[in-house]
């Protein structure tokens, strides 16, 4: 029951972070008359999630309990377990039947924003990209320390053009350098820099997954 709860736990704090102002690519459903705080009519905490974290805390530190009242009956049965068990299990099957409703809710709601989605992978999945080049470059012969260097430098720099605001410009960056330029083609460049691919077999075995579950 612990491992469920904590299960969700991780998938509600994963929701909770992709929720906040600097993602902002998932988020719970929020009904058009709730109220987010009674002091900032502006927010949609995700409450739902924070509550399941919460909970799942909880059944967490029941388990311990459970497993000392195994420990410790000494010789023959003694009743060092009878007392707090009519509390724990009940308590830990409520908090976790509370757990899947909520979470129930939180999935057939959820609200996926793909153009927030769309427009952080455009700003930081060339950074994830740029080892296919390194690895490529290699392959044609270049020195994997040098390259290493060399898009390390350039990624430091673009780095700090994003915190200033502007948009990622590592790939025609790398491509004007003449050690880059010379082991590519602009449209070899390009398809490097395709990060479709790089999810793998996530999406196949995602499906899979649900047609088990259902």
């Amino acid at each position: 029951l612990s491992s469920i709860a904590n299960t969700l736990a991780k998938f509600s704090a994963d929701l909770r972070i992709l929720q906040s102002t600097n993602f902002g690519e998932w988020s719970e459903p929020f009904a058009e008359k709730q109220v987010g705080s009674s002091a900032m009519p502006f927010k949609r905490n995700p409450i739902n999630s924070e509550k399941i974290c919460s909970l799942a805390r909880y059944i967490t530190k029941l388990v311990p309990v459970a497993i000392e009242n195994q420990a410790l009956s000494y010789l023959e049965r003694t009743l060092d377990d009878s007392a707090n068990r009519r509390i724990v299990i009940p308590e830990v099957f409520l908090a976790l039947d509370e757990i899947l409703i909520t979470e129930t809710k939180i999935v057939e709601g959820l609200v996926i924003n793909k153009e927030r989605v769309e427009r952080n992978l455009m700003q930081y999945a060339p950074f994830a990209a740029t080892e296919k080049v390194i690895l490529e470059s290699v392959k044609r012969g270049a020195n994997r320390q040098e390259i290493h260097e060399l898009i390390r430098e350039i990624s430091m720099r673009v780095w700090s053009e994003i915190q200033r605001g502007e948009k990622n410009n590592m790939k025609e960056l790398l491509y004007q350098n003449k050690v880059i330029n010379k082991l590519f083609t602009q449209k070899e460049f390009e398809k490097l820099f395709d990060v479709s691919g790089h999810v793998g077999e996530a999406p196949e075995r995602a499906r899979k997954c649900a047609k088990m579950l259902v």
